[in-house]
């Protein structure tokens, strides 16, 4: 299915080459419309998510379910403070109806259209085909298992676009939204540092920074620590072990690094915020690294993907030649491929492959 998906997409953005105007009664609409391009590629995927067997997901049974709509929603448990947002969100919708399967599709509605949408505005200066294909393996798959931090996400997606349009306090005000939705939220904060050096004009010593950053937190894990919600990771932070680093998660950004570091500086003078965008590429690498320290800080990445996606999907654009421009997209769609057979079917990450639509239940 997954390899269906892949191929339904690079067809449609063949068929978008073409600025075709579609007659609806008496009005049109043409192919470029980003509304149009959402339902295009996202209602495949929609269907897709939301129709799956509820073994699709370690966690779609067994916590989301079980957890969150079984207890929250149905049994009325006491909501806390810690990700509550999310809680409220399941209750709400079980207020409309009270089907589970109805949970998924209004889940699976609002994160492929909010994330193929804030693509789609994007497409006059990046390649949107690769930045569809990026979303499936990198966002959509997890997305089958890691509902509330992709929800999370979306906030994030805004909070980015805020950053670029200097608009902070907004910004700020969204990852302490998303926050509520998932904890991991916060490190878009790290963003703050790259806009401010930007502003400086010293992007060598905000990228020094973004590098030093594991560094500096390290040190102070004995003070951070002590914030009541993070207290919970005292145990894991005090024993690292090589062995857990996540390192699956290095593949498609290590694949793709060598057209990034050729390319930095005409992706910059392409559009100046692409910085803070580099910026956030970089710091996929640390979020795996510290995966090493708290097994599950991988998940952290997740919040870089949207960054490191707009930059992949721009390499194209960068090329000098349309033969070049042509081995660029062909070796991303390649790394893609690569990073999805490896990351889901051989390391068989979350069990979300083989693909099974739902069985009777």
């Amino acid at each position: 299915m997954y390899y269906f998906l892949f191929l339904y997409i690079i067809c449609i953005s063949a068929l978008l080459k073409r600025n075709i105007r579609i007659r609806v009664g008496r009005n049109s609409i043409t192919t470029n419309n980003s509304l149009f391009k959402v339902l295009l590629y996202g209602v495949p995927l929609v269907v897709a998510s939301a129709c799956r067997d509820l073994s699709i997901g370690t966690d779609t049974n067994g916590v989301y379910k079980t957890v969150y709509y079984l207890g929250y929603a149905i049994d009325k448990w006491t909501v806390p403070l810690y990700e509550c947002l999310y809680i409220y969100y399941v209750k709400l919708v079980y207020m409309i109806n009270q089907n589970y399967r109805f949970l998924l599709v209004i889940t699976s509605v609002i994160i492929t259209f909010s994330y193929i949408y804030f693509f789609a505005r994007r497409s006059k200066y990046i390649d949107l085909k690769i930045a569809i294909l990026s979303f499936l393996v990198l966002l959509y798959c997890f997305s089958l298992n890691g509902q509330r931090q992709v929800l999370a996400g979306i906030f994030c997606l805004i909070t980015i676009e805020l950053i670029e349009k200097e608009k902070v306090l907004w910004a700020i005000f969204l990852v302490i939204i998303a926050s509520f939705f998932h904890i991991t939220s916060v490190i878009m904060f790290v963003y703050f540092f790259a806009y401010i050096a930007q502003k400086i004009k010293k992007r060598i010593v905000g990228i020094f920074l973004f590098l030093l950053g594991p560094v500096i937190m390290l040190f102070s894990f004995s003070f951070i620590i002590k914030i009541p919600l993070l207290t919970k990771f005292i145990t894991e932070v005090s024993s690292f072990n090589i062995s857990s680093i996540n390192s699956k998660f290095f593949l498609f950004p290590l694949l793709v690094a060598p057209l990034v570091l050729v390319y930095r500086k005409q992706l910059i003078c392409m559009k100046s915020s692409n910085y803070i965008h580099l910026c956030g590429y970089i710091f996929i690498f640390t979020a795996v690294l510290f995966s090493g320290y708290i097994w599950y800080a991988f998940r952290i990445l997740y919040f870089f993907v949207p960054s490191e996606i707009i930059i992949v999907a721009q390499l194209g654009k960068c090329a000098k030649s349309i033969k070049q421009r042509n081995f660029i997209n062909i070796y991303i769609t390649f790394a893609l491929l690569v990073t999805f057979v490896c990351v889901y079917v051989y390391h068989d990450t979350d069990m979300i492959y083989p693909y099974r639509f739902m069985v009777r239940e």
